[in-house]
């Protein structure tokens, strides 16, 4: 939103109790040795079009206020919320938990999981650990991962791929000493963990593929890594009118149709109006900077000269991490 100083950032909190429906999954785990309760709530299927989705809760009755700050903000929290690599590790824990124990409770077997970027890679390691107590030696209990896991990297950079002293790890998930310091190292790497216990794994795009491997040659078998590139269901995101037309003159009309409806919308937040008559370019995604929103103000004079003669006009829409440090 814009105030007299400028541009400014408004975080909102939302109710999910009006949309998520309890479940009958209420277990203990152990952090550090003491224990945690946890909740399953579900998304209900088709709520919006969805498969059910599952989430977990350390905000149970019974546990004290840190345990029930592990699953308050994702990936742990923000600095401002007094976040630590502890914390961090812990909500990993709890999500590795409870994902295999959501499985086993809706009563489904030979499950094949899809560790989606690092942070939850824990769930390998706690297959790992079951298969090593049920009696594996350690390289049957890899194998038998291999077969449960697909992991899939998103990002390069460090808060995707967080690591983590290789104790404090040990400490708070009491998982074997052994299967940590081999499977991610020391420090203890998620990313590389991901990469030894998952049987397959994927970047999200060839070029993407090909900084990996460079980047993390030595941990990454060549063999088991591939790439998918990242995609959209057009059939949920596009609106009727864009796929219902088989002529250009019906393709011109329902992209006014949505642009006036996006310049109303702006107008509405902004009080500022835009005119539907200027190519627009719109910066819609989060704001990070390796998804580099300031290449289009790299020449700030050109951008100038074209935005005050209306060649185009710019709209920016999107939100920093709230530790983000400016650019």
């Amino acid at each position: 939103y814009i105030d007299s100083l400028g541009m400014k950032i408004r975080f909102n909190n939302w109710d999910y109790e009006s949309v998520l429906e309890a479940t009958s999954i209420n277990q203990t785990i152990y952090i550090c040795g003491s224990p945690v309760k946890y909740r399953v709530y579900v998304l209900p299927e088709d709520t919006f079009g969805n498969a059910p989705i599952y989430f977990i809760t350390t905000n149970a009755e019974g546990n004290d206020n840190l345990s029930r700050s592990i699953t308050l903000q994702l990936y742990g929290g923000t600095l401002a919320s007094d976040a630590s690599s502890k914390r961090k590790i812990a909500l990993s824990y709890v999500l590795a938990k409870g994902a295999i124990e959501i499985m086993k409770n809706l009563g489904y077997e030979d499950v094949f999981y899809h560790v989606n970027e690092s942070h939850g890679v824990f769930v390998c390691i706690e297959l790992m650990q079951q298969h090593m107590t049920a009696g594996a030696s350690f390289d049957d209990a890899l194998s038998l991962t291999h077969e449960q896991i697909l992991f899939t990297t998103h990002t390069i950079v460090p808060a995707g791929n967080p690591m983590y002293s290789l104790d404090e790890v040990y400490e708070i998930t009491g998982y074997s000493h052994d299967i940590l310091r081999v499977c991610g190292g020391e420090p203890f790497n998620m990313a590389k963990a991901g990469f030894c216990t998952a049987g397959q794994s994927n970047t999200v795009s060839k070029k993407h593929a090909e900084v990996v491997k460079h980047l993390w040659r030595g941990l990454i078998d060549d063999e088991r890594l591939t790439s998918v590139t990242n995609g959209v269901d057009r059939f949920y995101w596009q609106y009727p009118e864009f796929e219902r037309a088989k002529q250009c003159q019906n393709l011109h009309l329902a992209k006014l149709k949505y642009k006036r409806v996006m310049l109303q919308k702006i107008r509405h937040l902004t009080e500022r109006r835009w005119s539907e008559n200027v190519p627009t370019i719109v910066w819609a995604r989060r704001i990070e900077e390796y998804k580099r929103p300031w290449l289009i103000l790299s020449d700030i004079e050109w951008l100038k000269e074209r935005l005050s003669t209306n060649v185009f006009q710019l709209i920016f829409a999107g939100k920093p991490h709230p530790d983000n440090q400016p650019m």
